[in-house]
């Protein structure tokens, strides 16, 4: 067995939980760069974040809908999915 093999499961789990904290953080870094007013100098949310932040959610439910993973732990039961 392959060191590769032994996480390729636990990937799988932690996947979507993944992909939603690095498009939140990207979805912050987004809005306060982008999005400065010139009147008040502070960073508003703008409408473009609101979209994204609908796709990045749509995105994640997919991803949990279509894991073939139902419930597990992964990395020595420090993570668990149920």
């Amino acid at each position: 067995m392959t060191f590769s093999y032994l996480f390729e499961n636990n990937i799988k789990l932690v996947l979507p939980e993944i992909f939603l904290a690095c498009s939140i953080i990207s979805i912050l870094m987004f809005g306060c760069f982008t999005g400065f007013t010139k009147f008040y100098r502070y960073p508003i949310v703008s409408l473009n974040s609101g979209y994204l932040l609908v796709l990045v959610f749509i995105f994640t439910s997919f991803l949990i809908i279509n894991n073939p993973l139902v419930f597990g732990t992964a990395f020595n039961c420090c993570f668990v999915v149920d």
